[in-house]
């Protein structure tokens, strides 16, 4: 073990989902972190990846829908977190609009009230007080991040404690440089991919993925100094959010090409999944 693993080991470094059984508010499509790749869902293969991770000591899993739970459940060693009414824009019965304005809801936990409506934020605070687990680093994911491997998960946490000054680490992916221009017969943007020796004086461009580290640089405490942004580099794939069934195609070709190169049998009917 070197010791940059063994000082992250030191850490409490926490993996939180907040996975709505219902899709996100911004899709027209539901249960996306359900859909099927090569015979599991999306979430299996996010939190697959998760548990391999040689820095992550605690993955938790906070949804209000209850197949979600039961699939989380099976996998074990995940810490499953009953999503708050408040955080699904539901009010409980007792709960008041001052409540509301002054974002103190009555804790489900007890009479004690709960200063965060934030599904993340709520995780956090149920793992400190009722597990006792304090945590110092936060690894988000999007519910369908299908393709995030465990190398990468691993590889940004070590890039977050090989500078002190960081507070957020981000994974980029690059995309091709285009441009669009019109055309002046049929009015429409057309877009268009640079020449080759056009691309070679133009800036690299990059997408974020969807998936970061969170913490606080241990230089920007007490001071007025803001953390800085760290970066690792991947590929497109591994960095394919899905958002509707071109990208739930693209995620099946992805694995299966993955599952390939290492060694297992895979079936390219589209049917099969």
């Amino acid at each position: 073990m070197t010791e940059l693993e063994s000082e992250i080991r030191s850490y409490n470094i926490l993996l939180n989902m907040r996975v709505r059984g219902s899709g996100s508010t911004h899709s027209t499509h539901q249960n996306r972190a359900l859909w099927n790749i090569c015979g599991k869902s999306v979430l299996e293969w996010i939190l697959l990846a998760a548990k391999g991770s040689k820095y992550l000591n605690k993955i938790a899993v906070t949804t209000e829908s209850e197949p979600i739970k039961e699939m989380v459940k099976s996998l074990g060693g995940i810490t499953v977190i009953d999503r708050p009414l408040w955080t699904s824009k539901q009010l409980p019965k007792d709960f008041t609009q001052g409540d509301f304005k002054r974002g103190r809801p009555r804790s489900m936990l007890g009479e004690e009230p709960l200063l965060y409506n934030h599904p993340e934020t709520y995780s956090r605070y149920f793992l400190k007080h009722i597990e006792g687990y304090k945590t110092d680093l936060y690894f988000c994911v999007n519910a369908t991040a299908a393709m995030i491997t465990t190398e990468i998960i691993d590889r940004m946490i070590e890039k977050f404690f090989q500078n002190e000054h960081l507070a957020i680490v981000i994974a980029l992916y690059p995309v091709l440089p285009y441009i669009r221009f019109i055309n002046p017969k049929s009015d429409q943007p057309v877009q268009f991919l640079l020449q080759l020796t056009e691309r070679q004086n133009a800036l690299q461009l990059y997408n974020s993925a969807p998936f970061m580290v969170e913490g606080r640089a241990s230089k920007a405490v007490n001071t007025p100094v803001e953390g800085q942004t760290g970066y690792v580099i991947i590929t497109e794939e591994e960095g394919l959010d899905m958002h509707d069934e071109s990208d739930l195609f693209k995620a099946r070709c992805f694995m299966k090409k993955r599952l390939l190169k290492e060694g297992e049998k895979v079936k390219w009917s589209i049917e099969d999944d």
